[in-house]
């Protein structure tokens, strides 16, 4: 029983942090796009989420949150270097017991995407990379779906 309630637990914080925090991070002209991994990242990510203050990472077993101090993230793309450190926080919310078998899909792809030429190995780019502005754990649990 205890590990239901901490199952039920994290499910409820994890859709709480992502279904709250895109509202203040995605207004309806600047919609989510969760970038598909197609070897371009880490190969425990299969979606990435690009926001204001960071990334959010879908992993098979869970969710990882890199949030930094969003002002100065804007400086720092406009070049500004002024200040010597950006503050940052790194957390995880993982899926206890959660199906191994657990799908990830990207839903409602969108008509645009991105291309990935970083270094100078052609065989590490990768061009049309998909994005999609939802994604859902298909039975992350039995008979439990995440979006």
């Amino acid at each position: 029983m205890f590990k239901l309630k901490k199952i039920i637990k994290n499910i409820f914080i994890t859709s709480f942090l992502v279904t709250f925090l895109m509202p203040c991070i995605f207004d309806a002209q600047n919609q989510p796009k969760f970038i598909k991994n197609l070897g371009q990242f880490h190969q425990n990510i299969h979606f990435k989420l690009e926001h204001n203050a960071g990334n959010i990472y879908f992993e098979k077993n869970g969710v990882r949150f890199d949030l930094y101090q969003k002002e100065k993230i804007n400086e720092l793309k406009h070049g500004n270097i002024k200040f010597k450190n950006v503050l940052g926080h790194r957390y995880k919310s993982s899926f206890i017991n959660a199906n191994k078998e657990v799908e990830i899909i990207g839903e409602k792809k969108l008509d645009i995407y991105y291309n990935y030429f970083i270094g100078n190995k052609p065989n590490k780019w990768k061009s049309n990379v998909p994005i999609f502005t939802s994604v859902r754990y298909n039975n992350l649990y039995d008979n439990i779906d995440l979006n």
